[in-house]
């Protein structure tokens, strides 16, 4: 995300209790840039997320939320990957 920019994303998972689904974020924020991520994961059977987060350049925000409904046979996995690649953030 370029400089002062700002993003919402609202993703909804919500899939056959069969089903896998994998999905990668990347996002590189810059300088002042405000990112907010909120995922609702309801159904299936396998859902990975990755979120890799890389602040490039001071004062940049990120806001990530989740709500996840699962059973005994469901596995939900996310991971996140911050990378703060300048000092004093």
């Amino acid at each position: 995300m370029e400089r002062d920019a700002v993003a919402e994303f609202y993703i909804m998972q919500n899939e056959h209790n069969n089903a896998e689904h994998s999905t990668s974020y990347e996002v590189n924020l810059g300088a002042g840039a405000f990112l907010k991520m909120v995922f609702l994961s309801l159904h299936g059977g396998v859902i990975r997320n990755d979120i890799f987060l890389d602040f490039n350049e001071k004062h940049a925000e990120c806001d990530l939320a989740g709500l996840y409904l699962t059973d005994s046979k469901q596995l939900m996995d996310n991971n996140i990957y911050v990378n703060h690649l300048v000092p004093r953030m």
